[in-house]
Formats: C-alpha cells, structure tokens, sequence
C-alpha cells in the first residue's frame, strides 16, 4: 500500500482516539479510590466466634468467643436495626481447651424476637467483620402460654394423707411440679420431680386448699419460668365409722324403755331383726294403749349415742325392722340427727333442775300434716288409717326463751323414710320390699367440724300410728381421721 497524506491523517486521529480514552479511564479509576485514598486504609481486626444465646425473664445472655486478637479491648452488641446496643469491655475467660469466652447479660429488655450484631472494636475504633445471631427475650406473655402439669386425681388416704396422681410429663422444658399451702400458718412448697407419678401432702384436711403449679426452663434459658397457680380443694374422706367404740348414753328426756331385751345399743351391734343372729333391733315400750302417768315416754322419742371418737360425718343411714312387712309396725318414720363434739353434764349446770331442763326441752318440726295437735284432737294418717290420740305420742311445744340442748348441738338432718310405691298401710310391691331390706341412707348437713356425740329424735307418727319406736341398725360414714 502507497504512504500517502491522507493515511497518516487517519492514523494520527487513530492515536488521538485511542490515547484520550486511556486518559479518561485513569481519571475514572483515580475518582472511584479517592474517598478511600483520603481516608486512609481500613484495619479489621478478630471477630467473635459461636455465640450462644440464654433466653431469660425480660432479659438475655450471650456467651460468645473472641479469639486471640490482642487489639481487642470491647465487643459492641447491637439490635433493633442498630438503634440499641450495649459495650461489653473485653473480660475473657479461657476455658480447659485454652479458648477465650466472654459473656453478658442485657437487662431490661423488651419480650420479644431478635437479631443481635456483634463487633470487635480495638482502643483506635478498628472493627470487626459482624456477626448475626438471631434469639428471643421470654416474658409474661410466654409464661401464660406454659402449662402445669396434669393432675389425675386427689384422694385422702387412710393414713390421713392426700394423695396426688399427676399426668405424665412429655414437655422436655419443664423441670418440675410445685404443690403449694398453708399448715400452721406456714406456707409449705412441696417440689414434685418429673419421674414421681404421685405425692403426698400430710396435714391438710377436706375443704383445705392447695396451689399447683409448674417450673418450665427453656432451652439454653437464663431464668426459670412458673405457670399460673391452679386451686384445688381437697376432698372427702369417707368410711363408715368403727361401731367399736359406740356407746349408748342416757341423758335426761331420753327414752330409755327396752321391750324384751332389745336396748339402744342393739341398733350398732349388726342386725336389723328381732333376735337375729347377727344381732337384733331397738325395740322400746308400747304405751300407744296406756293412759295419764302410765306414758312415760311419747314423741319425740329421744336416744343419746357416744361414737367414741371425733368425726366430720356426711352419711347417715338407718335400716327398719326388716322382719316386719315393709312399712309397717313400730319402725320409725320421721327422724332428726343431731351431733355436737363435747356434751354437757350436770357438772356444767348450777342446778339440777337447769340440767333436767336443757335435756328434756326439746323443739321438733312436723311436716305438714303433721303439725303439733292439742290433746283433744286425733291424728289420721293417710297410709294407715287410722286414728290416734295427739295427747299420746306429741309433747308439748315448750315455753320460748329456755335454754335446751338445741341451742349447742348442730342439726345434720331432718329425713322422712318415704314409702316408693306409695300405697296404702299393707300394700306393697318389690320396690317397697328392696328400700325396706336395703335400709335408707341420707346426707347430712355439713357443719365443717367434727362431732362425738349425736343425738337421734325419732318423732310422731311411726308407721302404725303407735307410741313405739323400733329401729333395726344405724351407720355413720365421713371422716374420722
């Protein structure tokens, strides 16, 4: 090719070209640096290694390593996007393989989740590379959320205890039980281990309460956390109370006639017939034909029992004369139950009329019906139908105002033996028949102690309309312990 004018014009705008785009580049590259030129050049120094966050009531711990940079004098922690942090001077601790830890605990934080920023910083401000680790702050509404440990049932034993059958236990965060109450104005705090499937309390009573509660500690957490404290009341204890130690007792007014050899005491020796051979029936005088002077005793018929031993009673139940056609005869119709822990003696009065008249003063109720009657008029009753005279089988009410026995004793019941198929005097059908061999039994009212003494008021009418009382065997069941 021929060198020519024109050539070398294109070949020197070529290099023009070429040597002002090399100028512009140097420029551009001298621009992007500058900032860093001018600042001068960045140091990093150690950063923190395996972090490990403790969850805590309201609070948190870390636990972190930091290396063997011996520029490091802090380790900064922030969180909320850097809006919050905390300065933790350097305090490290070697652990057995020679490895530095250091740890803090920030207070007063807020219940919630987090990402926390940690970075090493030397006395010059060097920095560390960051590091991230996401954990949560445990508060109220965490512990609401945590439940106590089932409990399966409460029963008081024999040997007076209470004892608790707890659930299983499969919720590996929590650590253990709490039975919490009050004995001899003490607060008691029974820890109950996860492995014990049931506890006991000693010293409590039916009605006591007690707390339940359970300790959670969550993974790797700071702070123990207790779930809301759950009531519950203790329960009954109920069994029939040992006759063993029954006594009958005579106090003024009460019946003492005994017809054939069949005394008051026959009514806790097992039997519910005449002359059985398990042991036979209460059977008193029969004064429904005799006149004036010669009653000496009519309704209510009063008997006076020692059980020999405090209780809390909650049953009571009486078996008739079950050699009898059922309800029929002498046994009794209309009961009170009367009990008191501590009975008056003559010893107790300043005379012994005083103590004549605390015992034989004695106000019943009749049910309707049967309301008291004057002497002159005669009682009809609707089973039996027959006639009787008042003045035989009711006493009179008393005088207003006496002091009497009622006053210290406490009513546990007032029960009406009640007749299923209804039917008139002599009628009767299956139902009857099993109620009459069955016996009868009744709550009593709950009173919340314990009694010794009770006191049974059979009163007016019987079911043959007589003034005789026939009572086959009585059974007390509560809690003697």
């Amino acid at each position: 090719m021929k060198y020519s004018y024109r050539n070398k014009g294109y070949f020197l705008s070529a290099v023009v070209i070429v040597l002002s785009l090399f100028i512009f580049s140097c420029e551009d590259q001298n621009y992007l640096h500058e900032k860093y030129l001018k600042e001068g050049e960045t140091v990093y120094i150690g950063k923190v290694d395996s972090m490990i966050a403790f969850p805590g009531n309201y609070r948190i711990k870390f636990r972190w390593r930091v290396g063997n940079d011996p520029r490091t004098t802090k380790t900064v922690i922030y969180w909320d996007e850097r809006e919050n942090s905390v300065e933790v001077p350097l305090n490290a601790v070697a652990d057995s393989t020679g490895r530095l830890w250091d740890e803090t605990i920030i207070e007063n934080m807020e219940e919630n989740d987090y990402v926390f920023e940690f970075e090493m910083q030397d006395e010059q401000g060097n920095i560390s590379m960051s590091r991230e680790i996401t954990a949560s702050v445990l508060g109220d509404l965490y512990s609401e959320n945590i439940r106590k440990r089932g409990v399966e049932g409460i029963a008081k034993l024999e040997t007076a205890e209470m004892e608790i059958q707890w659930n299983k236990v499969s919720n590996k965060e929590l650590i253990y039980s709490v039975v919490e109450y009050e004995h001899d104005g003490n607060i008691i705090k029974q820890q109950v281990p996860n492995e014990d499937n049931s506890s006991y309390v000693g010293g409590l009573s039916t009605g006591d309460t007690i707390y339940i509660y359970s300790c959670y500690l969550p993974e790797n957490g700071l702070d123990t956390f207790a779930t809301a404290k759950v009531a519950y009341v203790m329960p009954k204890f109920q069994r029939e109370i040992s006759k063993a130690g029954f006594e009958a007792l005579v106090e003024p007014g009460d019946n003492t006639s005994v017809n054939n050899g069949r005394p008051l005491s026959a009514v806790f020796d097992g039997g519910t017939r005449s002359g059985g051979s398990d042991g036979t029936i209460l059977h008193t005088v029969d004064y429904t034909n005799a006149t004036g002077s010669a009653i000496e005793f009519k309704f209510p018929n009063k008997f006076t029992i020692d059980m020999g031993k405090l209780a809390t009673l909650y049953q009571f139940k009486i078996w008739p004369r079950t050699d009898n056609s059922p309800f029929t005869g002498h046994s009794a119709r209309f009961i009170e139950v009367w009990a008191v822990d501590e009975l008056k003696t003559q010893d107790d009065f300043a005379t012994e009329a005083d103590y004549q008249t605390y015992y034989t003063t004695t106000y019943v109720e009749q049910k309707d019906p049967l309301n008291y009657l004057s002497k002159d008029e005669f009682y009809t009753d609707i089973l039996s139908n027959t006639n009787s005279k008042a003045e035989n089988f009711v006493e009179a009410a008393p005088m207003a105002g006496i002091y009497n026995w009622q006053e210290d004793w406490h009513k546990l019941g007032d029960f009406e033996i009640e007749k299923p198929s209804g039917y008139a005097y002599g009628s009767k059908n299956d139902a009857d028949q099993s109620a009459w061999d069955a016996g009868f039994t009744f709550n009593l009212n709950e009173i919340g102690e314990k009694v010794r003494y009770i006191r049974i008021l059979v009163k007016f009418p019987n079911w043959q309309n007589t003034n005789c009382v026939n009572i086959g065997e009585i059974s007390f069941f509560g809690d003697d312990l």
